[in-house]
């Protein structure tokens, strides 16, 4: 047998044994409905995390950037706007968000409930209702956390999505290509919020005038 035929056998089984591996745990993903995926973004900012903190906290400043949210209210259990005072994120929370992608596409709903919040460093939400079924027909859980944190001259923001997948096709493709799935699920706009230097209160006021 000649070296040529040698290395081509061995490339080939080479070949064989990744594709073999990829596929058995491919299948294991599939039959696996808990696994979940994660997706992280990050942006820099040379805003202080006290003045990007008042974006995260009331929602009125939401729209500015969240991508295609033209309106976010603090509500109860109904659904229904608390008044302008009581406008602000707090743990426990009930947020609903008005989405309208592009002209073109009717609006429509979502609320999310604030797991955690910590003023300027940390919010957490997990989806509860999706009543146009625009998210949970592919996820039966997904929540979005933003993190600020100052590292050195400059603070870092961390933005991550995770969810449970309903099929099993988004199960894996999730998992080899994260940023292929999860990215089309995740509204906030890191870049956009890290240029948000002037949040207003719930009042419509600028916080740092």
């Amino acid at each position: 047998m000649t070296t040529r035929r040698k290395h081509g056998l061995l490339y080939s089984g080479i070949f064989l044994l990744f594709f073999g591996a990829l596929a058995l745990y491919s299948a294991s993903l599939a039959k696996t409905p808990e696994h979940e995926l994660r997706f992280t973004f990050e942006a820099e900012s040379g805003l202080e995390p006290a003045t990007l903190g008042p974006n995260l906290q009331y929602p009125i400043n939401w729209p500015n950037w969240f991508k295609g949210v033209e309106r976010a209210e603090a509500v109860n259990a109904l659904g229904q706007a608390y008044g302008i005072r009581d406008q602000v994120v707090l743990p426990e929370s009930l947020i609903q968000l008005e989405v309208k992608p592009s002209s073109a596409e009717k609006p429509y709903a979502l609320m999310f409930r604030v797991v955690a919040f910590v003023p300027n460093e940390v919010m957490s939400l997990e989806l509860v209702q999706d009543p146009s079924l625009k998210i949970r027909p592919y996820f039966k859980k997904i929540r979005w956390e933003i993190r600020i944190s100052r590292e050195g001259t400059r603070s870092l923001i961390q933005g991550t999505v995770s969810g449970q997948a309903m099929k099993w096709k988004t199960r894996v493709l999730g998992t080899l290509v994260p940023g292929l799935i999860l990215p089309r699920f995740f509204y906030p706009d890191l870049k956009r919020l890290a240029v948000s230097s002037k949040p207003l209160s719930p009042m419509g006021t600028q916080v740092f005038p």
